[in-house]
């Protein structure tokens, strides 16, 4: 998937922007604050309705306008547009008009983005993680996004129930968390033995091994959200008084995890902030490798300050692979001297408040 232009209008310090882009690495350089983050999330919120700045999308207009429009075209002769006026829902059409759902957007043209919460993905809490696995079951297994639906429907109505200390119905939403959680903890055990596959895959990442000979240590393990030691009708039993009193199921596939180590230790512990940060990067260039795997489209890859915390070796490593094994990888770079090849380099400046691109 080569996203080949990108305007913008009146998004956040754009009040214009126009550029062709081109494939493979493609840099976006500048100083902090000047614009650069805007590109990439301008592009992450036309083609996935979700920003990684601002949870308000009236946010994104610039100042004194009242409207912003955004419009993708790719290679394959596709274009995304985006027009949002303020306090009114975006509308998402594509080039003829026609309105696009995000499920449609999901599908056609993913994007794998990596920022700063993402660089250090190794200490998230366990709702970004579980946000990490989500994304990669979405694409691998067909029936994913009902059995989520289903789950949060089961576990809803079991604690409307709680709350109102109806033991019939208790019993029977419990029956159905069992049926599904067990669909639940099938499907994630096989995609967390994905990754460790993929994590031990010397092919995928052998660029990395000769500096990196932990990476070869790394495992991750997939936790339940409950007791690993007993069934889960054990854990609804045992619990049942204690969810009678808190009006909610206290354990099940709503906290699922998993845990990241080095050689069976805490991560934390044996690895440098590089070193995790690194790892990280690895992590999302799995999800991206296992959704082409999965559509046959190969992930547009954002990458938000990639030069932050790796050294200057794993930062060289790193380009090299992307620039081999990615169709198209927009980063951004604060300092331009950090990269040999500036020939797909863009300029991001700003004039007083406006961010202009040259």
């Amino acid at each position: 998937m080569i996203l080949q232009n990108l305007k913008l209008i009146n998004f956040r310090s754009y009040e214009q922007l126009n550029i062709s882009i081109p494939k493979g690495l493609v840099f976006f350089c500048g100083e902090n604050a000047v614009g650069k983050s805007s590109i990439l999330e301008s592009i992450q919120y036309n083609l996935t309705t979700k920003s990684f700045r601002s949870l308000n999308p009236n946010d994104f207009i610039t100042h004194g306008h009242k409207h912003f429009n955004i419009s993708c075209n790719f290679s394959d002769d596709t274009s995304i547009i985006i027009k949002k006026t303020q306090d009114s829902p975006s509308i998402h059409i594509d080039k003829n008009d026609k309105k696009i759902t995000k499920r449609t957007l999901a599908y056609t043209k993913p994007i794998c983005l990596i920022e700063s919460e993402n660089f250090f993905f190794t200490t998230s809490n366990p709702e970004k993680r579980r946000q990490y696995l989500n994304k990669i079951l979405f694409y691998v297994e067909q029936n994913f996004s009902k059995t989520m639906t289903n789950f949060k429907k089961i576990h809803q109505n079991r604690n409307i129930a709680l709350k109102k200390g109806q033991n019939h119905e208790i019993s029977v939403w419990s029956d159905q968390l069992l049926l599904i959680e067990e669909e639940i903890t099938r499907i994630n055990e096989q995609i967390i033995a994905r990754i460790n596959k993929e994590l031990t895959n010397k092919d995928l990442f052998s660029d990395f091994y000769d500096k990196n000979p932990w990476i070869g240590s790394i495992s991750i393990d997939y936790f339940k959200g409950y007791d690993h030691t007993k069934t889960y009708s054990q854990v609804l039993t045992e619990n049942l008084d204690k969810d009678l009193i808190l009006k909610r199921t206290s354990d099940g596939p709503h906290k699922r995890l998993f845990k990241i180590s080095v050689n069976n230790s805490d991560i934390n512990l044996e690895l440098s902030r590089g070193q995790q940060k690194l790892l990280s990067i690895l992590f999302h260039l799995i999800q991206r490798e296992i959704i082409q795997q999965s559509t046959n489209i190969a992930p547009l890859l954002l990458i938000d300050d990639i030069s932050s915390e790796l050294d200057k070796e794993n930062l060289e490593t790193m380009l090299k692979y992307l620039d081999k094994n990615t169709m198209q990888s927009l980063i951004t770079i604060i300092d331009k001297n950090i990269i040999n090849n500036t020939t797909q380099m863009f300029y991001v400046e700003q004039n007083g408040d406006t961010s202009y691109v040259r």
